[in-house]
């Protein structure tokens, strides 16, 4: 069995951990790495996971893509790139080809702009991830679901 989403996050890390200071993540508002899930993952009979990205930044990729080298049972990561970028594909070939990243995905819910992921320059990006046979993560709210249809027939 697969663990297919989860995620570490180390409070010293220079990311943006400000969801964790909500009242409701007070339990888990700590450095939470390998180590700590896979007591939880032993415990439950669950043998491998996969990462799912929790910042718009490209360190957030190599550190977690490093655990991953170091431990055999996180099987993916799910990673970040810059689709509005010019640099997207560039960033993109930096990960591809690593054998445990296994797909992109951005945070579209808590862009200000409902629009942003049919932006003209995010389906660029998004073509670039298509072009390279990268999966891409949809995360969306309610008011996103419009452009699931149009994604779908343009990519």
């Amino acid at each position: 069995m697969i663990d297919a989403h989860q995620h570490f996050w180390q409070l010293d890390k220079p990311f943006d951990y400000e969801w964790l200071k909500a009242p409701q993540h007070a339990p888990i508002n700590r450095t939470y790495l390998p180590a700590d899930l896979r007591k939880h993952l032993d415990a439950t009979g669950i043998a491998e996971s996969i990462f799912v990205q929790t910042q718009h930044d490209l360190e957030e990729n190599r550190w977690v893509l490093g655990m991953a080298e170091e431990n055999d049972w996180l099987v993916g990561v799910v990673g970040w790139v810059d689709l509005a970028s010019e640099a997207c594909e560039k960033q993109l070939l930096e990960f591809k080809d690593h054998p445990k990243f296994v797909g992109i995905r951005h945070i579209t819910q808590d862009e200000p702009d409902d629009d942003f992921i049919v932006r003209p320059e995010i389906l660029r990006g998004l073509k670039v991830l298509e072009k390279h046979q990268v999966p891409f993560d949809l995360l969306f709210y309610v008011q996103h679901l419009k452009h699931a249809e149009r994604l779908g027939r343009e990519l």
